[in-house]
């Protein structure tokens, strides 16, 4: 699951964001329910002038997120037949 957020500027500190609550059938464990109910915050810091700091770890998972997208719909269009636009699913990932 992926989930991106836009989050206002807040005054420095911790903020709570959002509770969730999430329910699935785990394949590995044969089928057994888990029910997660995470809870998310973040925290500010007052940074003049500087340009925000990469989470290089979210962005690896991001792009495997939107790579794995992309072949998806590529094999989608080709099942259909449109290779033209199974390749183009694959090549505008790049």
């Amino acid at each position: 699951m992926l989930i991106e957020l836009l989050i206002a500027s807040q005054e420095e500190g911790n903020h709570h964001l959002l509770d969730l609550a999430v329910e699935y059938a785990d394949v590995r464990e044969n089928l057994a329910l888990v029910s997660l109910q995470p809870g998310f915050g973040v925290n500010f810091q007052n940074r003049t002038g500087d340009s925000p700091i990469d989470n290089f770890e979210v962005i690896k998972q991001v792009e495997l997120f939107r790579s794995a997208e992309a072949k998806e719909e590529a094999i989608r269009l080709a099942d259909q037949g449109d290779y033209e636009g199974s390749h183009w699913a694959l090549k505008n990932q790049i």
